[in-house]
């Protein structure tokens, strides 16, 4: 068994006992055609591929995830691209900077990333979260909510329409059967009067700058100082990690989606029993501890990559690097839309990169006291 096999069961041990799970990792997984899962698949992996079916569930963190295949229940992703073309049974919630649906969903989707492109059925609601949003022609059963940067509609909603946003063009396809309502951060364009719909509400609310805000200083001073101290104390520790973070690119970003989905329902599952209840209390304050600690860590790495550029041959101090990354990671949060999908990037790369390192820094450790 793969130490990545290993990590994952022990999050998820509680869950096990209940439920048949398939675990798959590497660099490419293949459900081929003539393949049936009749478990919950759960990968990490570069990339993944399902032509065959799938009984149960889907997670999945992978750079690309494709879905040619039917799977019978949800879909859990999250990935750079997300391809879904074969027919889900039930709902949908996926994570990525480009998503397309082009499939069937019998079930609610749940779309935040970059770009959602929906040319396929949803039977159920869909909610999105995104900085483009683009109906080429499909269909949604049940209502759209939820805020796009701009957003290009272009097909049939049974239900209502519910944007927030800067941008919106209706095309000549165009149809929601409860009403268009509109908040837009800055007055409509002429574009939105072509093929404007009959019943349409529209606000114009200027968003308030991040800047004016309390808590956005407070979090950054907070986050700073206990980089500083991890720094401080573990700098060793600190100066491995950076230099191996950025291995792996792709297993690291689904080992963290896993481990983001994953454990909050071993929480769950441990409450539920009663007698687990103080693992679950622990499991649960690990589990933000390490979300938390991940983000400080995965801003050193990108501050120490910033240094890297403009100081190719002098030494990169850690604390410079961890104020670089920090600024960034701040600002990247702010963005409009998509700030927090860029924060839950930032969130699932630190965790599987620091989890996958404190496995191999256990395992030396334990070499080396033999």
């Amino acid at each position: 068994m793969s130490k990545l096999n290993f990590l994952i069961m022990m999050i998820l041990s509680s869950t096990i006992m209940l439920h048949a799970i398939d675990f798959r990792t590497g660099d490419r997984v293949i459900i081929a055609d003539a393949d049936t899962i009749t478990s919950d698949l759960f990968v990490g992996a570069q990339y993944l591929d399902v032509r065959g079916f799938v009984a149960g569930d889907i997670y999945a963190g992978c750079e690309r995830i494709t879905i040619d295949g039917d799977v019978h229940d949800d879909v859990r992703a999250g990935g750079r691209e997300i391809v879904l073309r074969g027919v889900i049974g039930d709902g949908v919630m996926a994570f990525g900077q480009t998503i397309l649906l082009d499939g069937t969903v019998k079930g609610d989707v749940i779309a935040y990333g970059g770009e959602v492109r929906v040319s396929g059925t949803i039977d159920g609601n869909l909610y999105i979260g995104c900085a483009a949003l683009y109906l080429e022609g499909g269909r949604v059963g049940g209502k759209i909510d939820g805020s796009a940067d701009k957003s290009e509609l272009n097909g049939r909603i049974a239900g209502p329409v519910q944007i927030k946003g800067r941008e919106v063009i209706f095309g000549d396809q165009y149809s929601a059967g409860q009403g268009t309502f509109l908040t837009l951060s800055q007055e409509p364009g002429p574009d939105m009067s072509e093929n404007a719909p009959e019943y349409l509400e529209v606000k114009v609310i200027p968003p308030d700058p991040f800047y004016r805000t309390g808590f956005f200083y407070w979090s950054f001073v907070a986050a700073f100082v206990f980089g500083l101290i991890l720094i401080l104390v573990f700098k060793n520790f600190v100066q491995k990690y950076v230099a191996v973070a950025t291995n792996q690119v792709g297993i690291n970003f689904g080992v963290g989606f896993l481990i983001l989905v994953a454990t909050p329902i071993s929480v769950v599952v441990l409450l539920i029993l009663l007698f687990t209840i103080p693992t679950a209390l622990f499991l649960g304050a690990a589990y933000l501890a390490l979300l938390y600690a991940s983000t400080i860590f995965v801003s050193i790495v990108i501050g120490d990559l910033i240094q890297k550029i403009f100081y190719k041959k002098g030494e990169r101090l850690l604390i410079i690097s961890l104020l670089i990354g920090l600024i960034i990671s701040t600002l990247l949060a702010e963005v409009p839309y998509v700030g927090w999908f860029f924060s839950l990037v930032i969130i699932c790369y630190g965790t599987g990169s620091f989890s996958r390192y404190l496995w191999g820094f256990r395992k030396n450790v334990a070499r080396s006291g033999k």
